[in-house]
């Protein structure tokens, strides 16, 4: 697990308009991402996503394109097709 200051949290109260100060190697699972909700997410290989949202949102099928998704993740979920993903903090 990659140290994310916690300013950098989501939910922490961070300025989601600045650049994220870290981008962690993700792994899906059916647990929330290790360091929290991120800013977003940097896909390497296109494909569909299924995660939950920083709202509790599940996304099922999201199409998932490469480079910036400029969403709050809480989870990355083990299936979809989008590959070599990252959470940006």
């Amino acid at each position: 697990m990659a140290t994310v200051p916690a300013s950098r949290m989501l939910i922490g109260g961070n300025d989601v308009a600045a650049p994220a100060r870290a981008a962690v190697k993700v792994t899906k699972a059916a647990t929330a991402l290790p360091d929290g909700t991120c800013l977003g997410l940097w896909i390497g290989t296109a494909g569909t996503l299924n995660a939950i949202d920083a709202m509790g949102n599940t996304l099922t099928n999201f199409p998932a394109k490469a480079g910036l998704m400029p969403i709050g993740i809480r989870t990355v979920l083990t299936s979809g097709t989008a590959d070599d993903i990252w959470a940006l903090y």
